[in-house]
């Protein structure tokens, strides 16, 4: 679209899927070769609240089917059905994996914690040496901040290239290590041992790092309020097992003092481009809202077309280039915003049944982990600013994990002593 490839309406296959619906295959196969699962499955009498939820889910179903039929791109619309599915079934796995066993939940949580460092650590070397080398295998393309289209920041004459990760962008990275700190967190709380809690501190202080040289404005926006919901809730929850107000403050006090350090070091070090970032002046800065604004001004015009049931998933890039002002399109760009995203694909009817699921899950968030209410409403402030956690399938995977782990009840402390 307008010379550009387009990835929004390009049918893919990431290998991840294959391990993903493998998981999936592997984990019905055992369910039905568990007899004694079955056999209580079989005794069980429908309930009038399990036919309750037995009949939202064939609604859901048949509304999904109903957007499907009337997308605009039925071949994309049906690859993105078919990640969702996976993704949705995935997470349930994970869930109740992770549930009944608190090593699982421990063994989860300290992969995903470590995944962030690698990022993290791999960010940081991307933005000291100011360029990424190609790799087919891990999905990277060579990129170099004298190239254009490239995500950079310009100051003093110089292009700055910001820190992409694997993820094919700072913003994605940006919001995957601000999730992330926020769990290395609620580990440092959990863990007991004095060494341990300084090796989490170190991996969070390179996250934290990582997280820095994305330069996105969204994901430090989500990282600031979800940090701050973590520590509210560390102060007002009764389940923390830590009983005195001056306990509480001296480990927040021995968590904030390093990143406020390392925080400061790296202001002084690069304040010309936190400078131009947080003003937005400068010619690429300026570019950059603008779009912004034209991407909302875009939306509104397709989202009053096709309000009810939405033009399909993954279908709105195709409908921008059609109905969208093609000056300002930004290369046919999805709306930097996921909510907004959500509701142009998907129609009202599926975005208001989405805000109910939401509803209920920080519900049971807040009654089981409560800790873990900052990991999602650092998501929930990163949706407002990027459409990577809907429009790709690495987005789908991530928020499903979150979710997931967070939703668990079981908690790393019985395995942290």
């Amino acid at each position: 679209m307008n010379g550009v490839q387009n990835e929004y309406g390009t049918l893919s296959f990431y290998g991840t899927e294959i391990l993903l619906w493998l998981v999936v295959i592997l984990f019905v196969v055992n369910t039905f070769l568990n007899k004694e699962l079955l056999s209580l499955i079989k005794k069980r009498k429908l309930s009038l609240s399990s036919a309750t939820r037995l009949g939202i889910l064939l609604l859901v179903i048949i509304w999904l089917g109903l957007i499907l039929f009337y997308s605009v791109n039925y071949e994309v619309a049906w690859q993105f059905y078919n990640r969702l599915i996976g993704v949705v079934a995935f997470g349930i796995i994970l869930f109740i994996q992770v549930a009944k066993d608190s090593l699982s939940k421990t063994r989860a949580i300290i992969t995903l914690w470590l995944s962030g460092v690698v990022q993290g650590g791999w960010g940081g070397w991307q933005f000291f040496t100011q360029g990424i080398p190609a790799n087919k295998w891990l999905g990277l393309s060579e990129t170099f901040p004298s190239s254009l289209g490239v995500n950079v920041i310009e100051t003093g004459g110089e292009r700055w290239l910001r820190a992409y990760g694997s993820l094919g962008g700072p913003n994605p990275l940006g919001i995957y290590l601000a999730t992330i700190l926020i769990i290395g967190l609620i580990l440092y709380y959990f863990y007991r041992h004095s060494k341990v809690r300084l090796l989490i501190l170190l991996g969070n202080l390179v996250i934290f790092m990582g997280l820095f040289f994305t330069f996105s404005r969204g994901a430090w926006a989500a990282c600031i309020l979800g940090g701050a919901i973590f520590v509210l809730t560390f102060f007002l929850s009764n389940k923390i097992e830590i009983a005195t107000r001056s306990e509480k403050i001296c480990l927040l006090c021995r968590l904030a003092i390093p990143f406020l350090m390392l925080f400061l070091i790296l202001n002084f070090l690069f304040s010309p481009l936190v400078q131009a970032r947080m003003t937005g002046v400068g010619r690429l800065e300026e570019k950059s809202l603008s779009q912004r604004v034209n991407q909302i001004k875009d939306w509104q015009t397709i989202f009053v077309s096709h309000w009810l049931i939405g033009v399909g998933p993954g279908s709105y890039t195709r409908v921008l280039a059609e109905e969208g002002d093609q000056v300002n399109t930004g290369y046919n760009l999805p709306v930097h915003n996921s909510y907004l995203l959500i509701l142009a694909e998907m129609g009202v009817v599926f975005f208001l049944g989405l805000i109910i699921g939401c509803v209920i899950l920080v519900w049971k968030v807040v009654k089981t982990n409560p800790l873990y209410l900052s990991v999602i409403a650092t998501l929930a402030v990163a949706g407002l600013f990027e459409h990577w956690l809907w429009s790709l399938f690495p987005g789908l995977v991530f928020t499903a994990v979150a979710i997931s782990l967070s939703l668990a009840p079981n908690s790393v402390s019985k395995m942290a002593n």
